[in-house]
């Protein structure tokens, strides 16, 4: 009804100002018309927009971040790193301009219409339980009186028992007082809890990918970006992988079968009988310096091809093998967050976004939560209560002077959702500022390439 009254209204608009701008501009130069008409019908599109957000809630921004940190956390994750000063910048601002963060449950309230939300609100959350969320976030929310969400990854836990420390105000980059890379550790996650600050929802425990077919599309080798294999064959080491990498990693040589996020994938199950194979036949052929040879994936493609022959790869999960998994890892990660916090655990954020309709039902029907992430909605009042969407706070460029667009950013996709048009040119110029400073990065890596001097 309401995108049937803004058309309506637009059309009543455009035709007046055509009308206007038609008598106004009759004894103009006509190259002066073919200016002055597109003008008008610009300006009627805005006015008629600006109409329409008196008569439609403004949505609620879902914020989502993951390390606060200055140091990026592993090389393969260094988008998922929020400076320290970008974030409190953000959130000074939310503070400064009147917004009040919320919790998810009290955002399902407002979708569900139970009770509407006032006009500035904001939730944010943090993925994954990084340590960075405990030293650096934890004390710039609390300083600003505004609350979080981290959504945990219960492998990831640290087991280690105590508290480490948190930044003073304004410490970060440069700071060898702070341990900051890792995973939060239970006492930490308490600690913040019962502080009022934070509250815990799931992120599903494994956070990893699994394999999804027979196809062979690599072996595990040296400097790969692999990094899911240990994780997998070592599920004991997550919580340590980016302090301390694993003294036993997968074998060189395990064959990488075609992959996806756990959550969104029928598991193929490797017999440990075929990759062992393959696993010796690098051993017996050099170890680590048989990936220095030229041709050697085609070697072992072939190798495994005979080998195939004799020693089935592995088997497809069955259905009900599946769902079971979805339902352990799922329904698992609620109960042990609300177990040990002794709270309620409603929501649930997809580990890379990695789902399907399937998992979908799981979560909701068989698991327990209300809602999950997702895309789509505007997290308006009497919308799709099972699902709330989530935008990026973090930084949109790279660069030591990208502070001040990733602020304009950041205000103009926060402004943007909420239905503020006025921040469209904002929203357009900063992300083509954004390209051509992502083309410079990438032009200036590739000369470097040719010379070998780029850092």
């Amino acid at each position: 009804m309401k995108n049937f009254l803004f058309w309506v209204i637009l059309v009543i608009a455009v035709f007046l100002s055509l009308f206007a701008s038609g008598r106004i501009a009759r004894d103009l130069p006509i190259d002066v018309r073919y200016i002055l008409v597109p003008a008008a019908v610009l300006a009627a599109t805005i006015a008629a927009r600006i109409f329409m957000l008196n008569l439609t809630p403004q949505a609620v921004p879902v914020l989502y971040y993951h390390s606060i940190n200055d140091e990026c956390l592993n090389p393969a994750w260094a988008h998922l790193s929020c400076p320290v000063r970008t974030f409190e910048t953000q959130m000074a601002y939310l503070k400064r301009r009147g917004f009040r963060a919320i919790t998810l449950d009290q955002l399902h309230d407002h979708i569900l219409g139970r009770k509407i939300l006032e006009e500035k609100s904001v939730v944010i959350t943090f993925d994954d339980g990084f340590l960075d969320n405990w030293v650096y976030a934890f004390p710039i929310l609390k300083r600003l009186g505004l609350k979080g969400t981290v959504f945990l990854s219960t492998d990831f836990i640290d087991p280690k028992a105590g508290v480490r420390p948190t930044a003073r105000h304004g410490e970060g980059r440069g700071s060898t007082r702070i341990e900051s890379k890792g995973y939060l550790s239970w006492q930490e996650i308490e600690t913040m809890a019962k502080s009022g600050v934070f509250d815990f929802q799931s992120h599903a425990s494994s956070h990893t990918w699994l394999f999804s077919s027979d196809r062979i599309v690599d072996f595990h080798h040296p400097n790969d970006c692999y990094f899911w294999l240990d994780w997998n064959y070592f599920p004991e080491h997550k919580p340590y992988w980016l302090t301390s990498y694993p003294v036993t990693p997968a074998p060189f040589g395990t064959p990488v079968f075609s992959h996806g996020k756990a959550l969104e994938v029928t598991r193929f199950i490797e017999n440990p009988s075929f990759s062992a194979e393959i696993v010796s036949f690098v051993e017996r052929n050099g170890g680590t310096a048989f990936f220095s040879k030229p041709g050697w994936k085609e070697d072992l493609t072939k190798h495994s091809q005979e080998i195939a022959v004799s020693v089935p790869p592995g088997r497809l999960e069955t259905e009900s093998e599946r769902n079971e998994r979805l339902r352990g890892e799922l329904a698992g990660s609620r109960q042990i967050i609300s177990s040990k916090l002794n709270a309620s655990v409603n929501f649930l954020a997809w580990p890379g976004g990695g789902k399907n309709e399937n998992s979908i039902r799981i979560a909701l029907n068989d698991a327990g939560y209300l809602a999950t992430a997702g895309k789509g909605e505007r997290n308006i009042p009497f919308g799709k209560a099972s699902t709330f969407t989530r935008i990026s706070g973090g930084p949109m460029y790279t660069g030591k002077k990208s502070l001040i667009w990733d602020f304009l950013g950041f205000v103009a996709v926060v402004e943007v959702f909420r239905g503020n048009c006025f921040f469209y040119p904002l929203l357009f110029l900063v992300n083509r500022v954004g390209f051509l400073r992502r083309l410079a990065v990438k032009l200036q890596k590739k000369a470097a390439s040719r010379t070998g001097s780029y850092e």
